[in-house]
């Protein structure tokens, strides 16, 4: 079940307007952000976001939630998780994301983050980095606010430039 990006997938094709979705369920080489092709792929594709574009990031949540602790070993104290394959993917993957944060917003373009209430990724410290450098801001909220048939828990982190744009 995918609750992140292919629901934001869904409500902007619904109000057509342009968005394009990177998903590594659609093309496990091209699309999938932690092999070095899908990484390139969607460089390529971010230098296309014109200024002021949006890009929301939904990163894959399964090893970061409060659920799979046991499993992945993430703690708030140990945000980096064990060492295991799922975990060192799901890892790369978020640095992967910080640094095309860094990446968009010298490009002036705005970055929307969603991720459960429950995980752990706000601890890992290239997200804290990320945070403190670009002043970001997290919003407390339910998918079920955005349409979804889900009413779970869910955080967005946004830079401060976006503040009123989002937040009336």
């Amino acid at each position: 079940m995918f609750s992140g990006i292919r629901w934001i997938e869904t409500v902007f094709n619904r109000h057509n307007d342009p968005f394009l979705a990177c998903d590594k369920a659609n093309d496990a080489l091209t699309q999938h952000f932690s092999h070095v092709v899908g990484f390139i792929t969607a460089i390529n594709w971010f230098r296309r976001v014109r200024r002021h574009g949006v890009v929301t990031w939904a990163t894959e949540c399964s090893t970061w939630v409060w659920l799979c602790r046991a499993s992945t070993g993430r703690t708030e104290l140990n945000a980096q998780g064990f060492p295991t394959a799922c975990v060192l993917d799901a890892n790369r993957q978020v640095v992967r994301m910080c640094l095309c944060i860094l990446f968009l917003t010298a490009m002036d373009v705005w970055n929307l983050l969603e991720q459960p209430a429950s995980s752990m990724m706000e601890c890992f410290k290239q997200v804290v980095r990320l945070m403190l450098s670009l002043r970001m801001f997290r919003k407390h909220t339910w998918m079920g606010m955005f349409g979804h048939w889900l009413r779970k828990p869910t955080h967005l982190y946004r830079g401060v430039r976006m503040f009123k744009v989002i937040w009336r």
